[in-house]
């Protein structure tokens, strides 16, 4: 034999099946503005700006600190993703190579050194190359 079933379990029952309909009648159980953060996650070019805004953010930091002092505008972003600093205006300054991204921004006008060519614009050996891609993909590849 069944037990009868309490009135409580049946007011349950109804605000259930009540919110269930409300919410697929407004097509979501989310407040509005919850609502538009999950629509910003899935936008791949709105995550970028966020990513983007966050690690400029992260580089005026850094310059206030002392440790990023990049040569070209906009500043790169290679120094701060793979040693979080940035010498590449201390080091052309002083006639010494500069990141790839900087090299690069050199070669497209985009060079803050009044007297620097961008054909004097070097990149490092091989070796330190290597030693700054090591350092960067180890930040990306390590398991969470």
């Amino acid at each position: 034999m069944t037990k009868p079933v309490s009135k409580y379990v049946l007011i349950a029952a109804a605000f259930t099946v009540f919110f269930g309909s409300l919410l697929s009648i407004t097509g979501s159980g989310f407040p509005e503005q919850q609502q538009k953060q999950v629509i910003q996650k899935n936008n791949p070019e709105q995550v970028l700006d966020e990513v983007r805004s966050k690690l400029k953010e992260t580089k005026r930091a850094l310059a206030r600190e002392g440790k990023y002092s990049c040569c070209i505008s906009p500043s790169c972003d290679f120094c701060a993703l793979s040693v979080g600093k940035c010498p590449c205006n201390e080091n052309l300054s002083n006639g010494d190579p500069v990141c790839h991204e900087c090299k690069g921004g050199w070669q497209a006008g985009y060079g803050l050194i009044d007297d620097v060519q961008p054909e004097e614009v070097k990149t490092p050996p091989k070796e330190m190359t290597k030693m700054m891609y090591d350092a960067r993909a180890k930040k990306y590849l390590k398991k969470k």
